[in-house]
């Protein structure tokens, strides 16, 4: 494993490498990719839900991203999303292997599993992506509202729809802009997704509010970390991390299991965690279930 102090001449030559092996094998750049750990001091003692705080993870990726300034709209887009509808031009069959694509589906498996509603239960997916668990939402008879800040995967949604599957709703714009009536909705589900959301506070301060009494947030595979990750939350530096950040601009942010704890414990969830399997870096399901 290569520790790297964040500069800009280090994270440099590191996408360049990083985009020139892509080309040939992604196998070969996701071993080089995980080989990477970007440093940086963190420097700050600030209560991690103050103002000083989020200025502190902001200006981090302002640096790591070589951009002056995150708004989703401009920053969240993705380069990867098909001209037409295509399945198999949508991850996770693009990477080429089958592990890969098996584990990515054990994952949806798994969601369902937990989210153990029956059907015509009211369902909101967060960053969809290419759909593949909304599609598989509705198939099931799931009243699925879809909110991406990327307008050209709800339209795939509708483009690749199985006859006979529950009409699905959509949301074009942030996480933090979609609107629910009070008490409405049985589960949210973020699928790799809530790490984006640099204003998670707020968030899921308001998801609260549109959960029914009983109702579930559930966060699968999602970079949440036991308490070796340096921030309480904040901008993750691993290769995989950065490398995404300085391509595309995403907010690619890591959480403190304790800190998730400490906040959807405060707003009157319980939480349970189990595991879904080995996708992606994170082999962890949080459920979250509003008590109060």
């Amino acid at each position: 494993m290569k520790h790297v102090p964040v500069s800009e001449e280090a994270i440099t030559q590191f996408v360049e490498q990083s985009d020139q092996i892509i080309k040939t094998s992604h196998a070969d750049w996701h071993e080089f990719v995980n080989s990477y750990v970007f440093q940086y001091d963190p420097g700050i003692t600030a209560d991690p839900k103050s103002d000083e705080y989020l200025g502190y993870q902001s200006e981090l990726w302002r640096i790591v991203s070589g951009r002056a300034s995150y708004t989703p709209e401009d920053c969240e887009q993705n380069n990867y999303v098909p001209d037409a509808p295509n399945v198999r031009a949508s991850y996770p069959f693009t990477s080429g292997n089958a592990a890969e694509v098996g584990n990515y589906f054990l994952a949806i498996a798994n969601i369902f599993r937990h989210l153990d509603l029956p059907p015509g239960a009211t369902v909101v997916e967060f960053g969809v992506g290419y759909g593949h668990l909304t599609r598989m939402l509705s198939n099931f008879g799931y009243d699925v509202t879809a909110v991406d800040i990327e307008r050209r995967f709800l339209d795939l949604l509708g483009q690749l729809a199985l006859p006979g599957a529950s009409p699905i709703g959509s949301f074009h714009g942030s996480f933090a802009e979609a609107q629910f009536a009070d008490e409405s909705i049985d589960a949210f589900v973020f699928f790799e997704c809530f790490h984006h959301c640099i204003n998670h506070v707020e968030l899921l301060h308001k998801l609260r509010g549109s959960l029914k009494f009983g109702g579930k947030i559930l966060f699968a595979a999602e970079p949440f970390y036991d308490d070796w990750f340096p921030f309480p939350w904040g901008l993750r530096l691993d290769g995989h991390a950065v490398w995404a950040i300085r391509n595309f601009g995403w907010m690619e942010l890591g959480f403190r299991k304790s800190y998730i704890i400490d906040l959807l414990e405060g707003l009157g969830f319980d939480l349970q965690w189990s595991s879904i399997n080995e996708i992606g870096a994170y082999g962890e399901m949080a459920v979250a279930t509003r008590i109060a």
